[in-house]
């Protein structure tokens, strides 16, 4: 009888300490470079390693705007991709503390 075997990216531990990191980072106060107003249901991808080498892997995470934080969003597959207005663009201050 066989295993079931987990894909990578639900017991990969970076996931984790990266969704964590970065949901911690989205809902303080100065985490974008410029204000921005967002709507309840606003959505969010946080793309790391964008253009992975051969052998590296991109990460990639989905957040929704409710009661004025951001929380996880698992979307469908092409939710993102088909039905979304760009308002603004930025850069995130970095979550690392030197």
């Amino acid at each position: 009888m066989g295993e079931w075997i987990f894909p990578e990216h639900i017991i990969d531990p970076q996931d984790v300490m990266n969704e964590n990191t970065i949901i911690a980072r989205l809902n303080e106060n100065d985490a974008f470079d410029v204000a921005m107003d967002f709507d309840n249901k606003d959505l969010l991808k946080v793309t790391i390693n964008n253009k992975p080498k051969k052998g590296e892997r991109k990460y990639s995470y989905s957040f929704q705007y409710r009661k004025k934080k951001w929380e996880v969003y698992e979307p469908g597959p092409f939710e993102l991709y088909n039905d979304y207005d760009k308002k603004a663009k930025g850069k995130m201050k970095s979550a690392v503390v030197e």
